[in-house]
């Protein structure tokens, strides 16, 4: 897939991705197909992407209701 953004599940309601923390549902970890897999555990970087409901994005942008995940192409 490619580099990702560190990223962390803190807890049931905390998300961190790069700087920002969001308290908000973790909807975007429960909606991932891998997420047995969502997080390495050393790192924080997610693994195992493979951009699952493309079009028109992967099911944790869809379902990223604060804007946080946001699919950008190079």
């Amino acid at each position: 897939a490619g580099p990702f953004v560190d990223a962390a599940c803190t807890s049931k309601q905390t998300i961190v991705i790069g700087d920002q923390t969001y308290d908000m549902c973790a909807l975007c970890r429960a909606s991932c197909p891998q997420k047995p897999y969502f997080i390495e555990a050393e790192t924080g970087i997610p693994l195992k992407c493979d951009f699952c409901g493309i079009p028109p994005n992967p099911s944790c942008v869809r379902w990223c209701n604060t804007g946080a995940l946001e699919l950008v192409e190079d």
